[in-house]
């Protein structure tokens, strides 16, 4: 598959796209979780919304190419 230009994506996506997928779900369920959790009010929500963003450190750490 050829690269995207300008693209911050890793080639590891290809290399371990199982382990790709596994953590677009998990931001997909920690996603569900922080809307759910706007229901409930600013605190929840803010706790909610934290553990999303792990996720997606998670994800960008193992996945993502920082251009300057």
């Amino acid at each position: 598959m050829d690269a995207v230009p300008d693209s911050e994506a890793s080639p590891k996506i290809w290399e371990d796209f199982e382990g790709f997928k596994a953590l677009a779900q998990k931001l997909e369920d920690a996603s569900t979780a922080a809307a759910e959790a706007a229901e409930q009010g600013e605190g929840p929500f803010k706790a909610a919304f934290g553990d999303m963003t792990k996720v997606c450190k998670e994800c960008h750490k193992a996945f993502r190419v920082k251009k300057d």
